[in-house]
């Protein structure tokens, strides 16, 4: 799990439009079988309890997905899902936009 990413200051609210996943799913050169589950959180306040979008499941063949969420900050978790498989993160992206003040 990440720590949770803001825009700026933090005093506007982000809304991500679509995430594009970027991982390893497999060893070098080997199959790249593994499966994995996205899940984005969201909080305005640092006191809030996180609003969670997902799981996603991504692989190798997934382009990315639209979780359509807002909050003032914005965390990600992955965790695999297919036992004794080898997985790597790597860059990865949200399309997002600010979306003003609460």
């Amino acid at each position: 799990t990440s720590g949770y990413a803001v825009i700026g200051d933090a005093e506007q609210f982000t809304v991500v439009l679509e995430f594009i996943p970027d991982f390893k799913y497999g060893l070098q050169g080997g199959t790249q079988n593994a499966n994995l589950q996205v899940t984005l959180s969201s909080i305005n306040y640092p006191s809030d309890i996180p609003v969670t979008y997902g799981p996603y499941t991504v692989n190798a063949s997934s382009p990315s997905f639209m979780p359509r969420l807002r909050g003032r900050q914005v965390a990600i978790t992955v965790a695999g899902a297919d036992a004794g498989t080898f997985w790597r993160i790597g860059l990865n992206r949200y399309r997002f936009a600010p979306d003003g003040r609460r």
